[in-house]
């Protein structure tokens, strides 16, 4: 099914522009693809006559658009006609997820995580082995020989090859994402609330729900996601034995306090599912699991719960007049930050001053602080991390420059608390002496208000962000990736942003579609298991209420809304269906998701509208992809 019979081992794409892991857009180039094992290279084979060595290159000039890796939806529940969690028989089962791929290659995406919501056991116990023999299979090489030989335990299905799951026309499983059913009867959803469970038997109740062997799978080539509620009975102490065992755990429709929210991400959670839906709204006093986006860069488990600076020491605000020239988005400097940045230095630091005030107002760069260096980033933003050249007119105001940034403060260092006691003035001036300010900030201090203790922190605590694949959780914990649902039904546009502000490196946007995700479908009602679904107004509900049961949102069409609500480039939307999600899956496609040598030749070319103008799967371009439209 795909555009040409390729007699062309090699292809080549001419006049492209590159979508990079940053959001940024490569200077016009070509990308190399190999049909026969689906990979990219760097260059060409060489030889003395290309077209007998090679096997031939078909060359394709795109004409200046952009390519990106196919785009990747770590949830979703089924498409076009298919319900993934129902199940009537694996010949049956093996087709419709052939179907589902299929319509989705065309659409763009390329990879999918097929997710199966909550059920009871026999169902799981049905289903998880087929699609961890199907994501197998589709993993490997599209190697002629090894396909053929490789078993997925559907004998009788596929007649040949070309008819598998991993046929270039179909996009790959990926494994599996169980969404369900260790979640909170409170914020069940569309989800058959008959079928919820609770884990009283810890790790026995998951091998029961799922099956022991499915459970245990040290396949690590199948992505095996599972959604819980950590206030549900039992879920909280099995999440460690579960992240042991490969699993990669998510909370959602839970109900959990701040407290549940923190415990799970201290037990090795590391990601959220579809954001503010399913789950208690942000308070200011107990911001739940959507304040889980509010953690520090890095922490540890048994720092999570400490005091806020503003509750250690008093305000150093600005005053008003430079207020009023501050940006009104600041760049945090516990954001990680991806490129190394020296600034200037001249007489009085204003080069450094004019660089930083620069970065602050373009909003399109991160402040970088090593952590090295800072130790501890809350300081220094409790300190205040403005330009000198925007605070210093006022009165009374006293710049203090440090190398990599200006630290604004009064002309006295605000009392600070120390083991319960408002430091002396001595002590204070001592730290300054000593060139750290941390220190008795953060040496085993008692909030007198909270009383909540914490100690200091330690280089062999510090985690960083991309590392939450394969780093013991017992200690250790960072700010998960969280999924959401950018159609403008189930989040309202500024909440989609403000979540995007929070923690741009942990967005990944899915669809959660279910069956009805067909643009062919017409508005109405429609069958659903025992019941009726109905499709309005771009969106689906349970018949009479307004429950949402999913979405009909196609990823491409997540990318432009999103780029819409959030106000930033289609390629930084893109980011958010390609390289977050696979950074979120880590092991599973490690090296296999991007657009350098060894990668899969998973693609999509766009226009600068964010318009789909065309996929390719496998290295070989799909019919029916929008590439075939007239421009």
């Amino acid at each position: 099914m795909t555009s040409t019979n390729h007699t062309e081992r090699y292809v080549t794409l001419t006049n492209v522009r590159l979508i990079l892991a940053n959001g940024t857009l490569s200077p016009l180039t070509s990308l190399h693809i190999d049909t026969h094992s689906g990979l990219l290279l760097s260059t060409l084979p060489s030889g003395p006559d290309p077209t007998a060595v090679n096997g031939g290159v078909k060359v394709a000039d795109l004409g200046g658009k952009w390519v990106s890796p196919g785009l990747i939806d770590i949830q979703i529940c089924g498409a076009f006609g298919v319900d993934l969690s129902e199940f009537k028989g694996k010949e049956q089962y093996v087709r419709g997820v052939r179907k589902m791929g299929e319509g989705l290659c065309k659409l763009g995406v390329t990879s999918f995580v097929p997710t199966i919501i909550s059920q009871k056991p026999e169902a799981y116990h049905a289903i998880l082995p087929i699609l961890s023999g199907l994501a197998d299979t589709c993993l490997m090489l599209l190697d002629e020989q090894a396909a053929s030989d490789h078993d997925i335990g559907t004998s009788g299905v596929f007649n040949s090859k070309q008819e598998t799951p991993g046929h270039p026309a179909c996009a790959r499983p990926l494994g599996w994402h169980v969404e369900g059913p260790f979640l909170s009867p409170k914020k069940v959803g569309c989800h058959p609330a008959v079928n919820l469970a609770v884990a009283k038997d810890g790790l026995r109740s998951f091998e029961n729900m799922y099956g022991a062997d499915t459970l245990n799978e040290e396949e690590e080539e199948v992505a095996k996601i599972i959604t819980l509620a950590p206030d549900v009975e039992g879920v909280c102490e099995t999440i460690p034995q579960l992240v042991e065992k490969g699993w990669k755990v998510s909370l959602g429709h839970t109900n959990a306090s701040t407290a549940q929210a923190l415990e799970g991400i201290a037990g090795g959670a590391t990601l959220l599912t579809h954001l503010f839906n399913a789950m208690p709204s942000l308070h200011h006093r107990e911001p739940g699991l959507i304040g889980l986006l509010g953690l520090p860069f890095c922490s540890t488990a048994n720092k999570i719960t400490r005091p806020s600076m503003a509750q250690q020491m008093r305000s150093t605000l600005p005053t008003p007049a430079a207020q009023s020239i501050v940006p009104s988005r600041i760049p945090s400097p516990i954001h990680e930050y991806q490129h190394e940045h020296k600034l200037g230095k001249s007489k009085g630091g204003q080069a450094g001053d004019q660089h930083l005030q620069e970065m602050c107002f373009d909003g399109s760069e991160l402040l970088s602080h090593s952590m090295e260096k800072l130790r501890v980033d809350t300081a220094h933003l409790a300190m205040g991390a403005f330009p000198s050249s925007l605070l210093k007119t006022q009165g009374g105001t006293d710049a203090v420059h440090d190398n990599d940034f200006t630290r604004m403060r009064l002309q006295k260092i605000p009392p600070l608390y120390q083991n319960g006691h408002i430091a002396t003035e001595e002590q204070q001036q001592q730290q300054e002496q000593q060139g750290d300010l941390t220190d008795i900030l953060f040496t085993s201090q008692t909030s007198p208000t909270f009383g909540a203790t914490f100690s200091s922190s330690s280089e062999e605590d510090v985690t960083n962000l991309n590392d939450n694949d394969d780093v013991s959780r017992s200690n250790k914990v960072t700010r998960p990736y969280f999924s959401i649902i950018a159609d403008g039904i189930h989040v309202h546009p500024q909440a989609v942003c403000l979540a995007y502000n929070a923690h741009p490196e942990g967005c990944i946007l899915v669809s959660d579609a279910m069956h009805m995700l067909d643009p062919k479908l017409p508005d109405g009602l429609h069958p659903w298991r025992d019941g009726m679904i109905e499709k309005k107004d771009g969106g689906i509900v349970l018949a009479g209420t307004d429950t949402l049961a999913g979405s009909i949102l196609p990823l491409p069409q997540a990318v432009v809304n999103f780029s819409r609500f959030t106000g930033i480039s289609i390629p930084q939307a893109i980011v958010c269906a390609t390289y977050n999600p696979a950074k979120c899956l880590g092991k599973h496609v490690t090296g296999k998701v991007g657009l350098e040598e060894g990668c899969w030749a998973d693609l999509v070319v766009w226009d600068e509208r964010g318009g789909v103008r065309g996929v390719w799967k496998a290295g070989r371009e799909i019919d029916g992809s929008h590439s075939d439209e007239k421009e």
